[in-house]
């Protein structure tokens, strides 16, 4: 009968394991100190300072919703690819507002890193 070589894990698959979980929270962290400036490019729009609040909770609330979502998927398409399509979709979200000029827009892509969040706090 042939043996299978058992895997240990090392500090590569610990880092593997640590590092998205500090996505959801540095994509926060990065975003309260450029609040103001966000309140101040967006002060015409109606409802602004309720606008700019809701851009930094967004994720929050789509982890909420969307983490069942996420975790069916896991189940369904295995972990890894989930996992990889995610961090590459956060990574392109995270950095669209830099690009966009619509309050709408950079709510939109909020959107997209919360549904992004849950699948990589998920799996």
């Amino acid at each position: 009968m042939g043996e299978q070589a058992i895997r240990q894990p090392g500090p590569v698959q610990g880092i593997a394991l640590l590092l998205p979980i500090t996505m959801a929270v540095m994509g926060i962290v990065l975003l309260v100190p450029v609040l103001p400036e966000i309140l101040h490019e967006f002060a015409g729009v109606p409802q602004a300072p309720y606008l700019v609040q809701l851009v930094l909770t967004l994720p929050a609330g789509c982890v909420l919703l969307f983490s069942p979502l996420a975790g069916w998927i896991a189940d369904r398409h295995g972990r890894r690819r989930p996992l990889m399509i995610a961090m590459a979709v956060y990574a392109l979200m995270g950095i669209a507002p830099i690009f966009l000029k619509s309050i709408w827009s950079i709510m939109l892509s909020r959107v997209g890193v919360g549904i992004c969040e849950a699948v990589i706090m998920k799996i």
